[in-house]
């Protein structure tokens, strides 16, 4: 979890980054937390 928060960092970092990917990425993060929370109420 914490690798994926530095790694959302690190490109917010970068100015050549295009916005799609961090989007995509957020999307990921938030369908992992999602996913997690699930295996957890199981």
């Amino acid at each position: 979890m914490n690798a994926a928060v530095q790694d959302k960092r690190e490109g917010e970092k970068k100015p050549y980054a295009k916005p799609e990917l961090i989007q995509l990425s957020e999307i990921h993060e938030k369908t992992d937390a999602l996913l997690t929370s699930l295996f957890r109420a199981s």
